[in-house]
C-alpha cells in the first residue's frame, strides 16, 4: 500500500493533517522505494 506524505506547515498523510505531532523522523532507504515515518504524539487519555 503506498501513501503519500508531505510536509509543509503541518504534517500530512494520505491528504489527511495529522494533529498533535510533537517529534517526527523520516528514514528513507535509497535502495527500496520505502520509507519509514515515526511520530511522536501528544494524546489524551479520558478515564472511564
Amino acid at each position: 500500500m503506498l501513501n503519500r506524505l508531505v510536509i509543509d506547515n503541518g504534517i500530512f498523510l494520505d491528504d489527511k493533517k495529522l494533529k498533535g505531532v510533537r517529534e517526527y523522523s523520516v528514514i528513507h532507504n535509497e535502495e527500496d522505494n520505502l520509507a519509514t515515518l515515526t511520530l511522536e504524539k501528544y494524546i489524551f487519555l479520558q478515564g472511564a
